[in-house]
């Protein structure tokens, strides 16, 4: 399945700047790029993984309404695999946190006792 390039634009919540994300799919290649600082040195973007999530809100311009889209141009993809598996750590890292919080609060209560 071969899709087009879908180009969105996210604008900077501090800066204001305007940043262009791309995402292009060649068979079971996807890759996603964004022109944000972060982007250009290839770590961990907001702008793209909040596109790759989905959500519109962080698109304010480029192929808004093709959105829709990016779910299917994801589906076999190894990115799909790695944002399944941040959502999955993620998801764990909640709980420990919860775990964590709990955990203080018994030491706190035994520590008063």
């Amino acid at each position: 399945m071969v899709f087009t390039t879908l180009e969105f634009e996210a604008t900077s919540s501090s800066s204001g700047e305007i940043y262009a994300i791309e995402i292009s799919r060649h068979g079971d290649n996807l890759t996603c790029t964004c022109t944000c600082p972060a982007g250009q040195m290839g770590t961990y973007c907001k702008h793209r993984l909040g596109i790759l999530n989905g959500d519109a809100s962080i698109a304010t311009g480029g192929d808004i309404d093709k959105m829709h889209l990016v779910g299917d141009m994801l589906a076999g993809t190894d990115v799909q695999a790695a944002l399944e598996r941040l959502d999955t750590l993620e998801k764990q890292k909640a709980d420990i946190d919860k775990q964590v919080k709990a955990a203080k609060k018994a030491l706190a209560r035994t520590l008063n006792n």
